[in-house]
């Protein structure tokens, strides 16, 4: 719901504002929020790209960039939202599975998730079966 009513304020302010650029928000936090998924293979580039936002944020507006730097900065709200919105389910899925033995062997069972032994780091998986 935030993502959306991020891309509506743009649209709107661009409209407004006759700083028709700012459209460029929409398709920029399209593609971040494509790339910003925790289990995506370029999950590392994306966190740097994300955490250099904010630099590229603060530079844009030092130089007078102001409409870059909105660009830039719905680009780095909605990665911030796709990876906290990855945190609670992830969260919500590791108390769950905590919480109920059965619903955890059978997690386990189906390839869901592992076991990592703390004081060895050696995960035990098992690879889901195929249908």
């Amino acid at each position: 719901m935030l993502l959306l009513l991020a891309a509506v304020s743009a649209a709107v302010l661009a409209i407004v504002t006759h700083a028709y650029w700012l459209f460029a928000a929409l398709p920029a936090m399209a593609i971040t929020f494509y790339f910003s998924n925790p289990s995506s293979e370029y999950r590392k580039w994306v966190t740097i790209g994300g955490a250099a936002s904010v630099a590229v944020f603060l530079d844009l507006v030092v130089n007078g960039m102001i409409t870059a730097a909105l660009i830039v900065a719905y680009a780095g709200l909605t990665f911030a939202a796709v990876r906290a919105a990855g945190f609670v389910a992830n969260s919500s899925f590791r108390k769950a599975l905590l919480s109920e033995e059965e619903l955890f062997i059978r997690a386990y069972l189906d390839g869901q998730c592992s076991v990592k032994e703390k004081d060895s780091e050696r995960v035990y998986s098992r690879t889901a079966p195929r249908l």
